[in-house]
């Protein structure tokens, strides 16, 4: 019968062979710190979606049952000013009267999805420099098929 294999006692191994590194623990730290985050990141994500509260901007925010009239005399008003620079004022004013005008009922959901890229975009806005610095920074978030189907629409309603 063979003899079980005998080990040394503990600690007592000898020394290292040469050029041997221990392995690093900073893979396993940062996989652990990884999944940390990403386990706290889902809990608030969790506690903000479950809390509820206000929509995320105020074009999704804004009402989907305005009348005719109420819609296009807003879209109105966001036309009065054509070639001057408008004051930060009169553009947020502008952003704040078609968000709390909102759109018709049977808006088309693209047409709609363009409303809110407008309502957006104009909150956004910061009034500086020219007016075709302006409409750079307009034209570049609004360059969409949603926004042209709102102008579509918008003019197909309000002629």
């Amino acid at each position: 019968m063979d003899q079980p294999p005998s080990f040394p006692p503990p600690g007592e191994f000898g020394p290292p062979p040469e050029g041997y590194r221990p392995p690093s623990r900073w893979p396993r730290v940062l996989l652990l710190g990884t999944l940390a985050l990403l386990v706290i990141g889902g809990v608030v994500l969790t506690v903000v979606l479950l809390a509820g509260g206000e929509e995320g901007t105020p074009g999704e925010g804004a009402p989907t049952d305005a009348s005719a009239e109420d819609f296009c005399g807003a879209m109105r008003e966001v036309d009065v000013v054509r070639g001057e620079v408008p004051s930060q004022a009169t553009v947020d004013a502008y952003a704040e009267g078609l968000a709390e005008t909102g759109t018709p009922e049977g808006i088309p959901g693209d047409a709609r999805d363009g409303f809110e890229l407008l309502v957006d975009a104009l909150d956004e806005l910061e009034v500086s420099g020219s007016p075709r610095s302006m409409v750079t920074a307009l034209g570049s978030q609004l360059m969409t098929e949603e926004f042209f189907s709102f102008v579509r629409y918008s003019t197909a309603t309000c002629g």
